[in-house]
């Protein structure tokens, strides 16, 4: 009885032994079953996550050489660019040198030495274009001048004339000496005009002047024959030999007006007063009635034309004088 009371509670304890510890197993398998499972599924959100990010990283590493490849690309089209300009520049350089050394050849060839050559000629002539300018200036003023004097004021004609007198002395042109003769000739009654630009007429040898100064009643203006009397002793009296001669044969006072042009001729040339001395053609043209007179009144003359007795002596007008004298005597 105790044997198998014994025995009853012993296999009672072995089947709560086993049975505690199927449960204890059992509930182990839940256990580590569920954890197993959320383990995995732990584990299966972890490696999507890691795919993704693999994925993402692959893209994104994709991308990346996508961008680099553009960026060499970039980089090699730089680099050719950069190639090309250093090309260029180094071709400007070398053009740049060029043009360096060859400009002061170019400079002096084709600007410092024609320059040379034109500031030579310049020196050269100068002269001559200064005097070209400053002719072309006079040239205007005095045809501004005889414009004046042809229609302009009293106060004009009288500046006018005053200009053309001052500069008469360096001559005119053949133009204005035709201007000239042309308002002379309109104006002999102004006494100011004709006196002035008869005057400026007898500075030079022209047609005009020799037109107008052998016309046969110079005698009866004595402002013209006086000019005429200083155009003669101008351009030498020779070439006048037979105005002049009638101009003082028919003279009131012959006397006077052969002193009046002696003394005239000195103004210019002693040598040609006694040249006409002994000219035996212009004196043996004097008309006999003046030569009384000169024989008394001469030696006056001769002081005021500063000829020595000694040098009138030995001319041909004194032995005409005295022979004729005696002659008439």
């Amino acid at each position: 009885m105790d044997f198998k009371n014994f025995l009853m509670k012993y296999l009672i304890v072995v089947l709560l032994l086993f049975t505690t510890y199927r449960y204890g197993y059992s509930h182990s398998l839940v256990v580590d079953k569920s954890k197993t499972t959320q383990a995995n599924k732990k584990e299966l959100t972890t490696l999507h996550k890691i795919d993704s990010i693999s994925k993402s990283i692959e893209s994104k590493e994709t991308l990346l050489n996508h961008k680099i490849d553009d960026a060499s690309q970039t980089i090699g089209y730089l680099n050719s660019i950069i190639n090309s300009f250093g090309q260029i520049f180094t071709i400007l350089g070398i053009f740049i040198g060029i043009i360096a050394l060859a400009l002061p050849i170019i400079m002096y060839q084709f600007g410092i030495k024609p320059s040379q050559r034109a500031l030579k000629d310049l020196e050269a002539n100068i002269d001559s274009l200064l005097g070209n300018y400053l002719k072309k200036a006079r040239d205007k003023e005095i045809d501004n001048a005889i414009s004046s004097i042809k229609s302009g004021t009293v106060e004009q004609k009288n500046k006018a004339i005053s200009y053309l007198a001052l500069t008469q002395h360096e001559g005119f042109t053949d133009n204005q000496l035709y201007k000239i003769y042309s308002i002379l000739n309109r104006n002999r009654n102004e006494t100011n005009i004709k006196s002035q630009l008869a005057f400026i007429l007898s500075s030079q040898k022209s047609d005009y002047a020799e037109d107008f100064f052998n016309e046969d009643d110079i005698k009866k203006d004595p402002i013209i024959k006086q000019m005429a009397f200083l155009y003669f002793t101008k351009t030498g009296f020779k070439n006048h030999y037979s105005t002049l001669t009638t101009v003082i044969n028919e003279s009131e006072n012959q006397y006077q007006d052969f002193s009046t042009f002696l003394f005239n001729l000195s103004q210019y040339s002693f040598s040609d007063v006694i040249e006409l001395f002994n000219d035996n053609t212009f004196i043996d043209n004097l008309s006999v009635v003046s030569l009384p007179e000169m024989k008394n009144d001469f030696k006056i003359t001769l002081e005021s034309l500063n000829i020595p007795d000694e040098i009138f002596k030995n001319t041909y007008l004194y032995t005409k004088i005295h022979n004729d004298v005696t002659a008439t005597g």
